[in-house]
């Protein structure tokens, strides 16, 4: 069945990133929609709290959210990771649910020793481990596309992965 199949896909990503160091998060679907620009949010009729009245339409500040707690607590070399839905509508009673991977990388991977630097996450080695996890799943056709802060992974004309920097450094081609 479809949901078999893609609970096999999902734990051979999750087992992929955990033996590459990465811990799994599990953040809140519902958020605050005054967080949220998009016109496509998806409004809760009944919603809990003022601060939680709607569906996430992405995963990007949940994860940061979580980054900025941790960093406040003194753990700044963080690769995180969650699988989860976002929610979207295209008009009254059309809403849509998509399962999407979130990847989230700051600070170093490994800390200053005695014979070695320190080693920074950036951009170009999370574009190896996500290379690394394609060949894990068996894709092996794709093309990057570079926008100045992003990578754009694509299987034909398929958006399957997108690398951004957040902030105001620029990328240099690749």
């Amino acid at each position: 069945s479809k949901k078999s199949s893609d609970r096999k896909v999902n734990n051979k990503i999750c087992d992929f990133l955990s033996h590459n160091g990465f811990q799994e998060i599990l953040t809140n679907s519902i958020v605050n929609s005054q967080n949220y620009t998009q016109d496509n949010i998806v409004k809760m009729m009944n919603s809990l709290t003022v601060e939680l009245d709607a569906m996430r339409p992405d995963m990007c500040r949940s994860g940061l959210e979580v980054i900025d707690h941790n960093i406040n607590r003194g753990q700044k070399n963080l690769l995180m990771y969650e699988i989860g839905n976002i929610y979207s509508t295209s008009g009254v009673g059309q809403y849509h649910q998509s399962s999407v991977l979130a990847i989230w990388c700051t600070g170093a991977l490994a800390p200053k020793q005695w014979m070695m630097n320190e080693e920074k996450v950036n951009i170009y080695w999370l574009k190896g481990v996500l290379q690394n996890l394609w060949i894990h799943l068996g894709i092996k056709k794709f093309t990057i596309a570079q926008d100045d802060n992003t990578l754009t992974y694509n299987v034909g004309r398929d958006v399957i992965a997108k690398i951004q920097i957040l902030g105001k450094k620029e990328l240099s081609p690749i």
